[in-house]
């Protein structure tokens, strides 16, 4: 593995080229402010630095729109739906986080961390409306079967006890709910 660049070697240093790169600082600019500061840098170093931070902002930017995306549609989907798409989300998180873990050298800035977290209160969130969606089906439908069963069975009655079509009709459509 090469040696870590003198930008990432000094936190001081990898904030100031950090934020100066997310202003959308020159990378002139970035070496000019600082060599103001005291820290000599070369031109090629930050050259090198900020592409690899643009390609990890766009790699952030990527999986976020994903996530939102996914979010969304779970959200807005059916049952089954939203269970593959709660699947989905967890995997690109999943997916997302494993490089960071298994690369010891890697240092996550404030920024990165506070979007893996808020990848992860929207996975959990998800997750959560989803269960809370299914619990409500569960008792939708068990309502609903109990209902009928109760319709069915005062249907039998009136019918032993010689109850008119409408009248059973009334009483079906009184118990299960159903506009005449």
């Amino acid at each position: 593995m090469p040696p870590r660049s003198s930008i990432e070697r000094d936190p001081v240093i990898r904030e100031a080229v950090d934020a100066a790169l997310t202003r959308g600082c020159t990378q002139a600019d970035v070496v000019s402010a600082l060599l103001t500061a005291g820290k000599k840098v070369s031109k090629s170093a930050v050259g090198r630095y900020a592409l690899r931070y643009e390609e990890s902002i766009k790699r952030q930017r990527q999986i976020q729109e994903a996530t939102r995306c996914l979010v969304d549609e779970a959200q807005a989907s059916d049952d089954t739906q939203s269970r593959v798409f709660a699947q989905l989300v967890t995997t690109l998180a999943t997916r997302a986080i494993l490089p960071l873990i298994e690369d010891e050298d890697v240092e996550l800035s404030l920024k990165d961390l506070s979007a893996l977290t808020q990848m992860s209160q929207r996975v959990t969130k998800t997750q959560g409306n989803l269960l809370e969606l299914q619990l409500r089906a569960a008792r939708e439908a068990e309502r609903k079967e109990t209902a009928r069963q109760a319709a069915d069975v005062a249907e039998t009655a009136g019918r032993a006890a010689g109850a008119s079509e409408e009248t059973l009709r009334k009483i079906r459509t009184g118990i299960l709910g159903l506009s005449s």
